[in-house]
């Protein structure tokens, strides 16, 4: 009883200081000296989440780059970065994916011994890190429109509070009332009506979002209806995020990605249901703004 204090203690410690560094983030944003910087955090954040990776690779005996896959990373969210300012040069922003590519091709030639794995574990981490991170730069910095920074930082916002929900909906009815395993090879302790609970409770606090914007930031960014539906989606593909993760650690043995975050888990336990949603999100963006 007394460990389960101290780690909901810890939790809430480590929970409230997040909140505190993602506000002072948000208000800085807009100002143009600040966006470097915040692309440098969004960047140094996945550059975290792939050191995590690399170290649930290393256990089983897979060895990669993982320094120069940090530096395709802040290319990358640099890339995003001027593309979002220089708009004429946003059809080029395609072209870093095949080099990228074909980087990780090339440093392999010195040592070709477990170059598949290293390939295809690069190709995995860029993917899924590296895109979703570099597509939240672009939510906050990629709408051309009046106010768009404001707009972006809107749909950033909607992103992690839906997200993030999910994952505690979904924690709160599974401790509840979740009786079921939802895939118990893999999460022993998700539940069918946690996940149920998850995605519901994710179009709510969607549809709640909807419903206050206009009337306290003035402006309406997305219908209530619009937001019910992409709350349920957004809630469906943060439990699929959530179970992907689990499934690297439970492949690798170990029950967090590391321990940086005291209460919450590493930074891939942390941003397991944000990964997927982001595309999701952005893609939404772009069609209501």
């Amino acid at each position: 009883m007394i460990s389960v204090k101290k780690d909901y203690k810890k939790r809430f410690f480590t929970s409230s200081l997040s909140i505190i560094l993602i506000s002072a983030l948000f208000m800085l944003a807009p100002y143009p000296l600040f966006q470097p910087l915040f692309a440098s955090i969004i960047a140094g954040i996945a550059s975290l989440g792939i050191i995590e990776f690399n170290r649930l690779l290393r256990d089983k005996k897979i060895f990669l780059n993982y320094k120069f896959l940090i530096f395709l990373t802040f290319a990358f969210c640099f890339l995003v970065l001027i593309t979002a300012h220089f708009t004429y040069l946003r059809s080029y922003l395609l072209l870093s994916i095949p080099i990228s590519f074909m980087s990780l091709f090339f440093i392999t030639f010195k040592n070709p011994k477990g170059s598949l794995d290293h390939i295809a574990y690069s190709i995995l981490i860029l993917v899924y890190l590296t895109l979703p991170m570099g597509l939240m730069v672009d939510i906050v910095y990629g709408i051309t429109i009046p106010e768009g920074s404001a707009t972006g930082l809107f749909w950033l916002a909607y992103l992690i509070i839906v997200g993030k929900s999910t994952d505690m909906i979904a924690l709160f009815t599974g401790r509840a009332w979740g009786h079921k395993k939802l895939c118990p090879k893999v999460s022993p302790n998700k539940t069918v009506v946690g996940a149920i609970g998850g995605f519901i409770g994710a179009s709510i606090v969607s549809g709640m979002i909807a419903w206050g914007a206009p009337l306290f930031l003035g402006k309406t960014f997305i219908s209530v209806g619009q937001a019910l539906i992409l709350g349920i989606v957004i809630g469906c593909v943060a439990e699929v995020g959530d179970l992907l993760e689990s499934l690297f650690k439970r492949d690798a043995k170990i029950n967090e990605s590391s321990n940086i975050l005291p209460g919450l888990g590493g930074v891939l336990d942390v941003l397991d249901s944000l990964l997927l949603t982001t595309p999701v999100v952005w893609v939404a963006m772009r069609i209501l703004s």
